[in-house]
């Protein structure tokens, strides 16, 4: 065999061997040491009394300041649990620092928002009252919930407890609806084992995703919603106060956003021979 005949078998050896070496299972492994795997969500789950009760709140329009918004108006079906619109448009008809991010899969985040400051869905979900829903105080809600006959299911959710229709057991609910918000998809069937869940196209994006360093912050459950898993490792810094949004936390000072919480990372070096990049 010719030399030229002989380097060829060698690099395609070599290409092989590097190929099965970063296989489906392999890469399989180091997705599910990363972020874990999504279980589905089992209907006793969307069952319970707190959980539909929770439902109905989540979409009951009536139980805002000017009756006309709920919490699936900034969380909506065709934006797939999220809000298209730059910022949403609360019940005092003002619009919000920033557009609402996606319920699906939120209950699984450390935190929540865009500056993570809300530690649990029932503590968003009961400082909206004050916010998005437009009451002034949160104990406003009570009244309409009476009203619209929330009494009786509030009293069968949780029996034999006194003053049991609060804006805490209303966030309650909520959270156990918003709990049953997980969408498993193409990537956890492959996490399962379905190696052709993922295109290649895709499984390459996914070893690049890990291998340059992006799931050393975006990881775990979390780490699916891809600014989530930041959170609980970046500090956060908005200078004089003034709130720039998600992506203006991210920039640097000079470009007019908040403090850099990366300082030295360089994405174009991180990805300048990744065959994604040109």
């Amino acid at each position: 065999m010719r030399p030229a005949g002989v380097f060829s078998v060698v690099c395609w050896l070599l290409v092989t061997g590097s190929v099965r070496a970063d296989s489906p299972a392999e890469l399989r492994a180091a997705a599910k040491e990363q972020f874990g795997s999504l279980e589905p969500v089992d209907p006793s789950e969307i069952s319970t009394p707190q959980a539909e009760l929770g439902r109905a709140l989540f979409w009951d329009t009536r139980l805002s300041g000017n009756g006309q918004v709920a919490c699936a108006s900034c969380h909506t079906v065709e934006d797939w649990g999220a809000d298209r619109r730059p910022q949403s448009l609360d019940a005092r008809n003002k619009l919000t620092a920033r557009h609402s991010q996606t319920v699906f899969n939120s209950m699984l985040q450390p935190t929540l928002r865009w500056v993570g400051d809300r530690p649990s869905g029932q503590q968003q979900a009961e400082k909206s009252l004050t916010g998005s829903m437009g009451f002034s105080k949160a104990d406003e809600v009570i009244p309409l919930l009476k009203q619209h006959g929330y009494e009786a299911r509030f009293q069968a959710t949780w029996p034999g407890e006194e003053n049991v229709v609060s804006p805490a057991k209303y966030a309650a609910a909520i959270q156990a609806y918003e709990k049953t918000l997980r969408t498993p998809a193409a990537f956890d069937r492959f996490l399962e084992g379905a190696d052709d869940a993922l295109t290649h196209q895709q499984q390459t994006g996914l070893r690049l995703f890990i291998e340059r360093g992006c799931a050393d912050c975006h990881n775990g459950l979390a780490g699916r919603q891809l600014s989530a898993g930041v959170w609980s490792q970046a500090a956060i810094f908005i200078p004089n106060g003034i709130d720039k949004g998600g992506c203006g936390i991210l920039r640097s000072d000079e470009e007019g956003g908040g403090s850099e919480p990366f300082p030295g990372f360089d994405v174009a070096e991180h990805l300048q021979d990744s065959p994604l990049f040109s």
